[in-house]
């Protein structure tokens, strides 16, 4: 476990590759974590399940409302798996840096992403999921951040999992939607801080990274 964890420090310090399966073996941490997509969902919602079954038994203007409301509820699920990964990005950015694999669940079994693709427009492949991906950071944390991150295909037990390497911001991210939200990682999660926390934090934190540079 050590092991591996100096190995993925290694790769945010020296760019230098380290396997999916390692990188899996040392499970999520301050530098580590995983999402088991970007815009399929792949685990059953049990309000979804319960209106689809509703939805069976009934007819007219009644099956209608409570497909409107599954359509929604998706909605809204997909919106969140989004900006999960946004979160996660513009948090290491904020904090050392990290690595994210997307198509792995958080306990580490591999699903891949290929369930994606269906849902991109024009290209339904790694070119477009990626592309997709990138244009998500572009609007939500800004092109001029994009320098900082790596975004890699590979292929791991016949899956596709997108390995995103995320070096450290020379400059705080805001992700700007609905109002500017500051993330840091905290253990093995991102979190949001509130606007005393976040001017403290970027005092201490890009004062450390310009005395390093000195």
């Amino acid at each position: 476990m050590i092991y591996n964890q100096n190995k993925i420090e290694a790769t945010l310090e020296q760019k230098k590759d380290v396997s999916i399966g390692d990188l899996i073996k040392s499970g999520e941490s301050y530098t580590l974590e995983f999402k088991s997509s970007m815009l399929a969902i792949m685990e059953e919602d049990l309000e979804i399940k319960k209106l689809q079954d509703m939805a069976k038994t009934t007819s007219g203007s009644k099956k209608e409302s409570i497909e409107n409301r599954i359509i929604v509820i998706e909605r809204i699920i997909k919106n969140e798996l989004v900006s999960s990964i946004i979160k996660t990005i513009s948090s290491f950015l904020n904090s050392k840096g990290g690595i994210l694999l997307v198509g792995v669940q958080d306990n580490g079994i591999i699903c891949g992403i290929e369930k994606d693709y269906s849902f991109l427009k024009g290209r339904q492949n790694w070119n477009g999921w990626s592309q997709h991906l990138v244009n998500l950071i572009e609007k939500q944390i800004g092109i001029e951040f994009i320098k900082y991150i790596q975004i890699k295909k590979n292929y791991y037990k016949s899956k596709t999992i997108s390995k995103i390497i995320v070096n450290k911001s020379s400059k705080p991210i805001y992700i700007e939607k609905k109002g500017p939200k500051f993330y840091v990682r905290r253990s093995n999660t991102c979190r949001h801080l509130n606007t005393t926390e976040a001017n403290n934090y970027i005092l201490n934190h890009w004062k450390e990274f310009d005395n390093k540079k000195n």
